[in-house]
């Protein structure tokens, strides 16, 4: 029994329990300890049948309270304030989860949820939770939560079919941990700041997309053992190390994500038969970083390839894609680089709109009633002359046989238009480019009702000035 007890000011932790079990640790204050070794308040490692409760632990350098490879342990009402990571529980085995902990525990004032066996439930703001652990759970949404500052900010484990959507998760050491788990959609959330943002370890058909995984100091997402998963439409950026690692996986699909001025956009480990299309990678080189052994993942879609910032390739045909082949290594070659970076719009039809160019893309809108879109563009960078777009429209929402282009009503000149250089029978591709500026771009069928009106008062103001003209004559 461990009790009633002031531990302050260590170098290492305040109290550790070692393959030790029937023990009692309570009613203690431990504080400012790990001033050295980055130790903790309360360890917990490879014991068993161990209650710990009614603890204060505030301000220690590692964690509050951590338990190691250690199941059958009693967990509550402690309270876990200002710690570098207030809580947290790792194991090899599913028997190391299998510990009662309330949510009478709490970090920086919210209540750890540790769930298990639980199904079909919905947890969100309104249960003040600091931190959740999911054990062998299945169909639970988890959404509008701020997670911060503990080992992990969620951890899922055997948990199947369940959603993660809107979180705010920073300043942990793992952002979002998923362990031996499948179907589970990660969407919509801000990470950031954590040592890792998103950790999938033997996880399968998971979807990760949407996101804003930033800033973080060591990876932005790990596939680690990891396949037929998505990453889809996320925004990457400035990672210490690396944007994306996936070690040892296969079969998994990287597209239509921004993965800039991370160390290296992608490490590759022993990995094959992954798909990587319409990302825009963004830094220095090299952008993809092969370790191990080297084998074939795929780098195009066999139309476009990605985006990457140092690719220094032409376009001497006027399509958007680079003359050259981008070649990584003698197994990984990019057949259809971007000549500018991939956008994707989605319409109030459900249908999403691709944007190749090497302009900024200021806005876009689609009009259903009259089938039309509008892009304004400006320059990318101050020096350059001339920008191009290259679209993808799905046949649905315009009639692909009369597509024309007009730039700020007719005003400025379209250049190298072509309105079919590409068609796979339910999207048509069109290209054309312009002399660079801040332009207003409307894509619409040809002879649209949409330019009656201007066309008319444009004919009408023409006529008015050659008549004065002739008049003053």
């Amino acid at each position: 029994i461990i009790s009633d007890n002031i531990i302050r000011n260590n170098n290492g932790s305040g109290v550790t329990i070692w393959s030790s079990s029937n023990n009692m640790i309570f009613n203690n204050t431990i504080e400012n300890c790990g001033l050295i070794l980055g130790g903790s308040g309360i360890i917990v490692f490879n014991s068993t049948e161990n209650i710990v409760y009614d603890n204060i632990v505030l301000d220690n350098n590692g964690l509050g309270i951590a338990l190691f490879r250690s199941g059958h342990n009693q967990l509550y009402n402690n309270n876990m304030t200002d710690n570098r990571y207030n809580f947290g529980i790792t194991g090899l085995s599913k028997s190391d989860f299998n510990n009662s902990v309330g949510t009478s525990n709490l970090v920086d004032g919210k209540s750890v949820y540790y769930l298990q066996g639980v199904d079909d439930i919905v947890l969100d703001s309104q249960l003040n939770i600091g931190t959740l652990y999911l054990i062998n759970c299945k169909n639970v949404t988890i959404k509008d939560l701020f997670l911060s500052n503990n080992s992990f900010g969620l951890l899922l484990w055997e948990t199947r079919s369940s959603k993660i959507e809107n979180l705010t998760v920073k300043d942990n050491c793992y952002g979002i941990h998923l362990i031996l788990s499948t179907n589970i959609t990660i969407s919509g959330s801000y990470i950031t700041n954590n040592v890792k943002g998103i950790w999938l370890n033997s996880s399968n058909v998971c979807s990760i997309s949407g996101n804003n995984i930033e800033a973080n100091d060591d990876r932005g997402i790990v596939l680690d053992l990891s396949s037929n998963n998505s990453i889809l439409g996320n925004n990457i950026t400035s990672n210490r190390c690396d944007g994306i690692v996936i070690a040892e996986g296969v079969d998994n699909y990287i597209f239509e994500n921004s993965i800039v001025d991370n160390y290296h956009a992608v490490l590759l480990f022993s990995t094959s038969n992954n798909k990587f299309y319409h990302n825009n990678f963004v830094g220095k080189s090299p952008q993809i970083l092969f370790i191990g052994p080297v084998y074939t993942d795929y780098w195009d879609n066999s139309v476009e390839g990605n985006y990457w910032s140092d690719y220094n390739g032409t376009d001497s045909n006027q399509d958007g894609i680079g003359d050259t082949s981008h070649i990584l290594n003698v197994d990984n070659t990019d057949h259809y680089p971007l000549m500018g970076m991939f956008n994707s719009f989605n319409t109030s039809l459900g249908k999403h709109v691709n944007v190749i160019s090497n302009s900024t893309i200021d806005n876009f809108e689609y009009f259903v009633s009259n089938r039309t879109m509008k892009l304004y563009v400006s320059n990318m960078t101050e020096d350059q002359t001339y920008g191009f777009c290259r679209v993808c429209i799905p046949h649905t929402l315009m009639d692909e046989t009369n597509i024309s282009v007009v730039i700020d009503d007719g005003v400025t000149t379209v250049l190298h238009a072509n309105y079919n250089i590409y068609d796979n029978g339910t999207h048509r591709w069109i290209y054309f480019a312009y002399e660079h500026s801040t332009h207003k771009i409307d894509i619409i069928p040809e002879f649209s009702s949409f330019l009656i009106l201007p066309l008319f008062m444009m004919a009408t103001l023409l006529a008015v000035i050659v008549y004065k003209r002739k008049h003053t004559e």
